[in-house]
Formats: C-alpha cells, sequence, structure tokens
C-alpha cells in the first residue's frame, strides 16, 4: 500500500520527537555542528547516563566526535 508524500508527512508530524544540534570543537577558536533529529535516551541512570543520534555517513561532526570522544548537544525548545 503506498500513501500520497503529504499523508505520511502528516501522520510523522503527530509523533513528538527531539530535535538538536549536536556540536564539537574543531579547535580554540572553530565549532562545528549539525541539526539531529534522532535523539533518543538511552539511559537516564545517574552514573550511567548515555543518549543515541543518527548522523549520516561520513559526517564530518561524527568524525571529530570519535577522535576527540567529547560532544554537546543543545535541545531545542518549543517557542
Amino acid at each position: 500500500m503506498t500513501f500520497p508524500n503529504d499523508y505520511f508527512k502528516d501522520v510523522l508530524s503527530t509523533i513528538p520527537s527531539c530535535v538538536g544540534i549536536v556540536w564539537v570543537k574543531v579547535n580554540e577558536t572553530q565549532t562545528l555542528g549539525c541539526t539531529i533529529s534522532s535523539f533518543i535516551s538511552i539511559s537516564v541512570a545517574l552514573d550511567d547516563e548515555k543518549v543515541g543520534f543518527i548522523l549520516k555517513n561520513n559526517s564530518r561532526t561524527g568524525e571529530l566526535i570519535e577522535s576527540s570522544k567529547t560532544f554537546n548537544i543543545s535541545i531545542l525548545g518549543e517557542k
């Protein structure tokens, strides 16, 4: 079964999701980041907080996160 593209988009827009910006420092003066809409909580235990998000293949932001092992996430709120 197939649906018109607008129908699928309308249905998905009713599902709450979290949108944010993931960013990492390149050096002392440069920061690189990208928008993420796949942000989820994996664990909220105080001693073992874990989150998950998906970046595209060969993402420069992802490569920097992997090499530095440090990143920041800013969650966008409702206006």
